[in-house]
């Protein structure tokens, strides 16, 4: 799955890197493994990334910035938190097929968070296998921080499908493109 993870210990005196040795999760290692293992749910708040840890529970952008956030805690700035839109589809995210052929509808443009060291993304989101992997239909990457998953990443992306919509004569309104794509989510929460 994942090639290149970096590590170091996390030691700074903060409430997350705190949290995270309350349960005696000591290094960066040991936080990627208990994070990825944790169930695709969303989180109460994507304010207070310590929710991850005691909700026990996380989605891409929830746990993603949760491990970058540790990472800037600890003084390790080589670790990159990413923003990517990609073609979502059955084939790169199954589960969400069913949703898309009802609204007949090849892809839809999803927002995905995950992280890159030394140019090896790496999405601890959750195990699954793919026939390809959502990183192969990029539509767009940026760098943001731990604080821009909530309404940054929001406005990114309807911002993003509004163009999609309008540049593709797409038959749905953002709204209705927006309910779509939250049935696709739910799809996969409950799948």
């Amino acid at each position: 799955m994942i090639k290149k993870i970096p590590d170091f210990l996390i030691k700074a005196d903060t409430p997350l890197s705190r949290h995270c040795r309350d349960l005696t999760i000591v290094d960066f290692h040991e936080a990627v493994d208990y994070i990825f293992k944790l169930p695709y749910r969303r989180n109460s708040s994507k304010e207070d990334l310590t929710l991850v840890l005691s909700e026990e529970c996380g989605v891409c952008s929830t746990k993603h910035a949760t491990l970058a956030a540790l990472a800037l805690e600890n003084d390790f700035k080589e670790l990159k938190l990413m923003l990517g839109v990609y073609q979502m589809n059955e084939k790169n995210t199954p589960g969400v097929g069913r949703i898309l052929e009802k609204s007949k509808l090849e892809f839809i443009p999803e927002a995905h968070t995950y992280l890159v060291f030394e140019n090896e993304k790496i999405d601890i989101t959750r195990e699954v296998k793919t026939e390809t992997s959502p990183f192969e239909s990029l539509l767009l990457e940026i760098e943001i921080q731990p604080s821009q998953i909530g309404e940054f990443k929001v406005e990114l992306h309807r911002d993003f499908l509004e163009k999609w919509i309008l540049e593709n004569d797409v038959e749905y309104s953002l709204d209705e493109i927006w309910k779509i794509r939250e049935d696709c989510i739910s799809a996969l929460v409950l799948g």
